[in-house]
């Protein structure tokens, strides 16, 4: 990455401080439209964020005090980020393009840390990954996924180890059909989701259709805490 003077640029940038479910039929909070990529280790914080006039994506690091550009680019102007809740990945959804992208931070979890450190060094600088998405109409974050509506249907990623090369955009949900908003992740061990059309929620376990109640598409969700 090429090395920036450490002034703040001009260009307006925001702070992604959401993680959090409380989905909201018709309302909520959302999770994009922001930035970055933190994490609470000792002086090796990152932050990513977009700018409305072009395609840069901009990492500031805390180790190295200085902001500097990622090698590659976002799809389109004013890209939205939306954090992982591990704090170590964020997608990055280009509206104009339609299009999902996947910058890792170069950081490791906390428990990981001493390890890879000790194996690798210091920790690695911020980068695009190979994997992307296209037709995609919106992405957010949802229990340990990236979930992506993409015609009608949802797509997941996970993000742990979200930096592996053979990681891949999972094969779409499509039932129900005609999604109007990514899919909610409730439970992994028992395959539990949330699914939503614009007039029904419904809950599938192990993708087989449990119970259904009435509910308009959400304009974004947070979660908190485990369900159980």
């Amino acid at each position: 990455m090429r090395k920036q003077n450490t002034a703040l640029p001009a260009q307006s940038w925001l702070v992604l401080a959401m993680a959090g479910l409380l989905t909201a039929c018709g309302g909520g909070s959302a999770s994009d439209k922001a930035v970055i990529d933190n994490h609470d280790h000792a002086h090796s914080g990152r932050l990513l964020y977009s700018l409305t006039d072009n395609t840069t994506l901009k990492v500031y690091d805390q180790a190295e005090t200085s902001f500097e550009n990622l090698e590659s680019d976002a799809a389109g102007n004013a890209a939205q980020l939306v954090l992982a809740d591990n704090g170590l990945s964020a997608a990055v959804y280009s509206p104009t393009e339609e299009t999902v992208q996947i910058v890792y931070s170069g950081l490791h979890a906390e428990e990981e840390t001493a390890t890879s450190e000790a194996e690798h060094g210091e920790h690695a600088h911020a980068e695009m990954l190979s994997i992307s998405l296209d037709s995609v109409d919106q992405v957010v974050v949802t229990r340990g996924h990236f979930s992506a509506l993409r015609n009608d249907a949802t797509q997941l990623l996970p993000t742990a180890d979200v930096e592996t090369t053979s990681l891949d955009f999972e094969s779409p949900l499509n039932t129900p059909a005609s999604q109007t908003y990514p899919a909610l992740v409730l439970e992994e061990a028992h395959d539990l989701k949330l699914f939503f059309t614009a007039t029904t929620a419904y809950i599938y376990e192990d993708g087989t259709e449990d119970s259904f109640f009435a509910c308009t598409t959400p304009s974004g969700h947070a979660e908190a805490g485990e369900l159980t």
